[in-house]
């Protein structure tokens, strides 16, 4: 008889009585917990799911100043007056769709998520046969994409502030701000916490106070790596996976995903390599084809949280469990690294 043979047995004993059926409840929840993996065994807070119910809208914003519409998706915990705010930028082709596995257990752990779409660099490209795709999405990789996606950011930012007393923005607390993206939302989000491609300004912008990179890259630029991500000096989450490569589209490969990381300055960043992590799993969006597997999903899931947790509520137990817990539920070949 195998342990799990031999549990349920027990399980049936326990089930033959009132005080039995309680064990049997309490046997039977801790048997979940143990079915789901390592992650969820060490961590049933972060990789759990949230307490809160999640309302989910849609609304489109417009920019007047540069006749611009920026379609967002907003993630509000019910019931929660004033909570810390996680901005998501998609990926290359990608939508205001994106992201939703990682927005949602957010914001059932209390944050306000919002999902933004880039005109111009979203899924208006994926028009026509592969050929045709392939020509539209290298051509919107460009600076002036680029640019576009931060003033966006920034025009929701001051959007937010502006609609602070409209129904289910007025939670938005603006004084704890988050940004995510993956792929060229990880460009985006890089760009934003102060990486210098070129001579000028960087963008460093002030209202975000911690940024987490979904696949970063350090590709393009005229400055050196060192140079190029000197200025990063608040909390940065970088997370890949061992085949996050560029998906055709450019000369990229996994190990390139790591380089923003080994050239930011210490404080408060992080380094995940998950093992056999492909880079649409990191999109967080269920209805692509490629899915995360589940155990690649609750590892972001939970990092990431206990990372906002830290950054944005100022918890610093969840910097201790991320540190000390967290690698213990990783497999061989994972990689974690923090300085």
């Amino acid at each position: 008889m195998d342990g799990l043979e031999r549990h349920g047995e027990l399980v049936g004993r326990l089930g033959r009585n009132a005080m039995g059926r309680r064990a049997c409840r309490w046997l039977l929840c801790w048997l979940c917990c143990l079915s789901q993996g390592p992650v969820m065994a060490a961590s049933p807070h972060y990789a759990a799911a949230g307490p809160y119910r999640v309302q989910v809208a849609l609304e489109v914003w417009h920019d007047a100043v540069r006749q611009r519409d920026i379609p967002v998706k907003r993630y509000g915990p019910e019931g929660l007056a004033r909570v810390p705010v996680i901005l998501f930028s998609h990926g290359l082709g990608g939508s205001r769709e994106a992201g939703e596995a990682w927005l949602r257990h957010w914001a059932a752990h209390g944050y306000l998520g919002i999902a933004l779409q880039h005109t111009g660099s979203d899924g208006a490209l994926l028009q026509g046969g592969p050929m045709a795709i392939r020509r539209a999405l290298k051509a919107a990789m460009t600076p002036e994409q680029s640019r576009a996606r931060i003033a966006d950011v920034q025009f929701v930012l001051d959007e937010l502030a502006r609609r602070q007393g409209e129904p289910g923005w007025n939670q938005a607390d603006l004084a704890h701000i988050g940004l995510a993206g993956h792929s060229f939302g990880a460009v985006t989000t890089q760009a934003m916490a102060g990486e210098q491609l070129s001579v000028g300004a960087p963008v460093e912008e002030p209202r975000l106070a911690a940024f987490l990179a979904l696949s970063p890259s350090a590709r393009g630029g005229e400055n050196l790596l060192n140079a190029r991500f000197s200025r990063l000096q608040r909390p940065f989450f970088s997370i890949t996976g061992s085949r996050d490569d560029g998906i055709g589209l450019q000369d990229i490969d996994a190990a390139n995903r790591t380089l923003p990381y080994r050239h930011m300055p210490p404080g408060d960043k992080y380094l995940l390599v998950l093992e056999g992590g492909a880079h649409m799993h990191f999109a967080g969006q269920h209805t692509l084809r490629q899915q995360a597997p589940p155990r690649l999903e609750q590892a972001v899931q939970a990092a990431s949280l206990a990372f906002w947790e830290v950054t944005l509520k100022g918890r610093i137990e969840a910097r201790t469990w991320l540190r000390q817990s967290f690698p213990a539920t990783l497999i061989p070949g994972d990689r974690w690294e923090f300085k």
